[in-house]
């Protein structure tokens, strides 16, 4: 699951083909999608009160 964040980047970056006649490859997007992770990590889980 992403965030939103991510989402939005990922989709901003391979919403269309790169043009010129190139496409993205899955290895392409596996890659890109791992950087943007890991660039952009999701926030920790908030802990119930309880556990605090």
């Amino acid at each position: 699951m992403f965030t939103k964040e991510q989402e939005a980047i990922i989709l901003e970056r391979f919403g269309t083909e790169p043009g010129d006649g190139h496409e993205w490859s899955e290895q392409d997007i596996a890659e890109q999608i791992r950087k943007i992770v890991r660039d952009n990590p999701a926030p920790p889980p908030k802990l119930p009160d309880f556990l605090k």
